[in-house]
C-alpha cells in the first residue's frame, strides 16, 4: 500500500492532503471497501471535476460564509452599520456646513448660562450674608462669584448648603437654555445638511442671514419648548449618574454602552415630535446595535477638548513674564486659537448624536413601543 498526494488540494490553496490509501496493483480505494456505500461516488466526483467530500471549494466556502454571516442578527455583529471614522466626517461635514448658526445658538446660549450663573452666585451670597452671622459682606468679597475661601465655603458655616439649595433651582432653567440651542442646532443641521442657506454656504453667512435663520428656527422650537425641555431633563437624569459611574473607569464597560444608546434621544424629540420616556426608548432601540461605532469618536472628542483645556494652561504658565508684559498680543492669540478650537470641539460632540441619527434607521417607525423600558 502507497500513499498519493491529492490532486485537489493544489487546486483549492489548501496544504497538501493525501488521498485514501489504495492497493498496490487493484488501486482500488480502501476507503470504499471498508465503509462501504457512502464514500463510493469518489470516483465519480473526481471525475465529474467536483470536489472531494474532505475537499471544499472556495465558491462552496464563499456560500457557506455567507449564509452563515445572513443568519447572525446585525446588532450581533462586530461593526454593523457604519464606522466610527465616517461618523466624525459626517459630524465635522454638518458643523461646517452650518457653522455660523451653530456657533452663534451657541454662543447666546453660552452668554446666556454665564448671566445665569451670575446671578445664581450673587443669590447665593445675599442669601448667606442675609441670613447666615458667621458669613459677612466684607469677607466674601465680590458677590457675583462664590466664594473659594474654605473658612467661609464649608458645611460647618451652613454656606454650602445655600450653595447646593440655589443650585438645584438654577439647573432646570440653564437646562433649558441649553435644549433651546440644542434644537436650534438640530433643525438647522437637518433642514439644511448642505449647508444651502439663500444660494450662501453656512459658515459664509451674513449677519443678517443667520439672525434670519435664528429666528425661523426659533419660531418651530417655541410651540414645543415644554415638550423638549422635559426630554433633556429626563435626559439628565439618565446621564448625569451614568457619567458620575464612568469616572470611576471599573463600571465604563457597562456605563459607556447606555451613554451611547441614548446620544440621539434630542434628534429624535426635536425631529419626530417623540415624547418624555419614548424619545429616551427609541433612542436607545435605534443606536443600542451601534454603541461601539459611536463610542470611540465621543471618546476622542471629549478626551482632545480636555487635552487642550491642558495645553492652554501649560501654554500660559511656559510664556516668560516678560514676554507677556511686552507681546500681550501673542497670548491673546494663543488664548483665543485654542478656546476656539476647544469649542468647536464641544460643539461636534453636541452634534455627533444628530450624525448618528441620521446615519441609521428608526427600528420601529412610528410603531408600538414595548409596556417595559428597554434596556442597553
Amino acid at each position: 500500500m502507497i500513499l498519493k498526494p491529492c490532486p485537489a488540494s493544489y487546486a483549492c490553496g489548501r496544504p497538501r492532503a493525501l488521498a485514501a490509501p489504495t492497493r498496490f496493483f487493484s488501486g482500488q480505494p480502501l476507503a470504499t471497501k471498508a465503509l462501504g456505500p457512502a464514500f463510493g461516488p469518489l470516483r465519480a466526483n473526481k471525475a465529474s471535476g467536483t470536489s472531494r467530500p474532505g475537499h471544499h471549494s472556495a465558491a462552496a466556502t464563499r456560500t457557506r460564509a455567507s449564509s452563515s454571516s445572513s443568519a447572525v442578527p446585525s446588532s450581533d455583529k462586530s461593526a454593523p452599520g457604519f464606522a466610527g471614522s465616517t461618523l466624525l466626517k459626517k459630524t465635522y461635514s454638518l458643523l461646517r456646513n452650518n457653522l455660523c448658526i451653530v456657533l452663534s445658538a451657541f454662543l447666546l446660549c453660552d452668554g446666556l448660562t454665564w448671566l445665569l450663573h451670575r446671578c445664581s452666585h450673587r443669590l447665593t451670597n445675599q442669601v448667606a450674608v442675609q441670613f447666615l452671622s458667621d458669613v459677612p459682606a466684607d469677607a466674601i468679597g465680590n458677590l457675583w462669584w462664590i466664594s473659594n475661601d474654605t473658612t467661609i465655603a464649608n458645611f460647618q458655616t451652613g454656606y454650602q448648603y445655600i450653595v447646593g439649595a440655589v443650585f438645584v433651582l438654577v439647573f432646570p432653567i440653564s437646562i433649558l437654555l441649553r435644549t433651546l440651542a440644542t434644537a436650534v442646532a438640530i433643525l438647522a443641521c437637518h433642514q439644511n445638511p448642505g449647508g444651502q442657506v439663500g444660494g450662501a454656504q453656512g459658515w459664509r453667512l451674513s449677519p443678517a442671514a443667520v439672525l434670519a435663520q435664528l429666528r425661523e428656527q426659533w419660531g418651530r422650537v417655541r410651540e414645543r419648548w415644554f415638550q423638549l425641555w422635559e426630554v433633556e431633563c429626563l435626559l439628565a437624569a439618565r446621564v448625569i449618574p451614568l457619567s458620575g459611574l464612568s469616572l470611576l473607569v471599573l463600571p465604563l464597560p457597562w456605563t459607556l454602552p447606555r451613554l451611547m444608546a441614548l446620544s440621539a434621544t434630542s434628534s429624535q424629540a426635536i425631529l419626530q415630535g417623540s415624547p418624555g420616556n419614548e424619545a429616551l426608548q427609541r433612542s436607545q432601540q435605534r443606536l443600542r446595535p451601534f454603541w461601539r461605532n459611536i463610542a470611540w469618536p465621543y471618546l476622542a472628542l471629549v478626551l482632545s477638548a480636555r487635552a487642550l483645556e491642558v495645553v492652554k494652561v501649560a501654554a500660559f504658565g511656559a510664556l516668560p513674564a516678560r514676554l507677556q508684559r511686552d507681546l500681550p498680543e501673542l497670548s491673546i492669540a494663543i488664548f483665543v486659537v485654542l478656546s476656539l478650537v476647544t469649542f468647536m470641539l464641544c460643539r461636534m460632540r453636541d452634534l455627533l448624536g444628530l450624525a448618528a441619527y441620521q446615519m441609521t434607521d428608526d427600528p420601529a417607525p412610528g410603531g408600538p413601543l414595548p409596556t417595559k423600558p428597554a434596556t442597553v
